[in-house]
């Protein structure tokens, strides 16, 4: 049962052979699978990346709106309450707004006039 020194090398060289394309295979599944979980990244931030454009697009409107000519007095009038001279601001009550009628704000009910050594006396016994 002598194996001669050929045929000991032969099985070595296969031996390695086979581990080196274990080796590989190995590598070749791990960068697949990092690349796979890498993939939920890039999708993640294209998703950003189109809400950033949209964005964009929002802000470029608002951009434009506010570079027409009556922007700056529609906003003085709207916001600040200013007007033309000459004119007068009206400043209706949210409520009369929306169509219901204005409430009158409630007075607190004022309480008959009571010494204050009562108070205390009623707050501790």
């Amino acid at each position: 049962m002598k194996q001669t020194r050929k045929s000991v090398l032969k099985q070595l060289v296969w031996i390695s052979l086979i581990v080196c394309g274990v080796g590989i295979l190995g590598q070749l599944g791990y960068s697949s699978y990092s690349l796979w979980k890498k993939q939920d990244i890039a999708h993640a931030r294209e998703a950003y990346l189109k809400a950033l454009e949209q964005d964009q697009i929002t802000f470029k409107n608002d951009l434009s709106e506010s570079l027409k000519a009556g922007y700056i007095e529609q906003e003085a009038r709207n916001k600040l309450g200013l007007a033309k001279p000459g004119e007068t601001v009206v400043i209706m009550p949210e409520a009369t707004l929306s169509g219901k009628e204005a409430e009158s704000p409630k007075q607190p009910q004022s309480a008959p006039f009571e010494p204050n050594w009562k108070k205390w006396w009623r707050l501790f016994f």
